[in-house]
């Protein structure tokens, strides 16, 4: 599988990322900072209070008219969103590819979405350029933080057969461990984080937005 225009002769797995306090918010535990990259540029990051070499990005994927119902609702329309700072520049989001579906024959889900927001957080820097040498991606789905970092050295194990059969979005399970491989090549550690979703507001509005969801005021 192709990771980011590169070739990933094997996976490694991400590790689930525990606060030192659980009663604290992602806020709390990676306020924005300002940090020097490079000789001159001054960037601003989530970065953890305890560890400066590590960040954190926040992530989301929505889907509109997800699902099979009767009489259907309209066509499915899927987005991702992550962010990495508390900018406008910071938030990134975007409809899933039309070329997925049209050459992949996928259909749009709130899980695709998801892998791809995690993704697409990965690959959108070069993150270990800025001297962190640890990632966390933030997520409110229990599917991504515990396919991750538990179900997925099962699913290899098992050529990709979980209890109820194949594994669905294999495609992307696999381009994102190829991603973390990668990433820990270039001395980023990758680690996942279950938020609640009231703590993931930006991505998730920015999902939800990019996906053409209603979002309750």
């Amino acid at each position: 599988m192709t990771s980011c225009g590169r070739q990933h002769p094997r996976f490694v797995f991400p590790t689930k990322f525990k606060p030192l306090d659980e009663d604290l918010t992602p806020n709390q535990v990676f306020p924005a900072e300002m940090k020097k990259r490079g000789s001159k540029e001054l960037v601003v990051r989530y970065v953890n209070r305890q560890d400066p070499k590590q960040m954190l990005v926040y992530t989301h994927g929505a889907c509109k008219n997800s699902g099979w119902t009767y009489p259907p609702k309209g066509e499915p329309r899927a987005a991702y969103a992550f962010v990495y700072k508390p900018a406008v520049d910071g938030c990134m989001s975007m409809s899933l590819p039309e070329l997925e579906r049209l050459q992949n024959r996928y259909d749009p889900t709130n899980n695709r979405a998801e892998l791809w927001a995690a993704v697409r957080a990965l690959c959108h820097r070069h993150w270990e350029d800025e001297e962190f040498t640890s990632i966390v991606l933030a997520t409110d789905s229990e599917y991504i933080f515990r396919g991750a970092t538990e179900w997925a050295p099962g699913w290899i194990r098992n050529r990709w057969r979980g209890e109820s059969g194949l594994v669905r979005n294999q495609d992307l399970w696999e381009i994102l461990l190829e991603e973390v491989a990668h990433r820990k090549f270039l001395g980023l550690n990758v680690q996942f984080w279950k938020i609640k979703r009231q703590a993931n507001q930006a991505a998730f509005e920015a999902a939800h937005k990019a996906a053409g969801i209603d979002i309750p005021s």
